[in-house]
């Protein structure tokens, strides 16, 4: 959990940073910045939001917090063979 909470807390700050950058440049939205050597290329930030959104959707799907995450739980639980001793403390007998 501490993963996910440290991937949403850098996902957020890069996306407001993001924006300021846009504020302050609203033709090219903060998606590009300028290099050393004065061309255009791709603002690092975009990279690392890119990144700690994934990482958040990874841990999120661990703890099945996902869609499919819960598809896959609740259908591996109907799919498991009935044992010997299934339902004897859910039937209330």
């Amino acid at each position: 959990m501490a993963s996910y909470c440290q991937s949403y807390s850098r996902w957020r700050e890069s996306e407001q940073l993001l924006a300021r950058i846009a504020k302050d440049d609203p033709s090219m939205r903060g998606l590009l910045v300028k290099s050393s050597d004065g061309n255009a290329r791709r603002n690092p930030l975009i990279k690392i939001a890119g990144d700690a959104a994934s990482d958040m959707l990874r841990a999120a799907a661990e703890f099945g917090l996902t869609p499919v995450a819960r598809s896959r739980i609740s259908a591996g639980m109907g799919s498991q063979p009935l044992g010997k001793f299934d339902g004897l403390l859910s039937d209330g007998h």
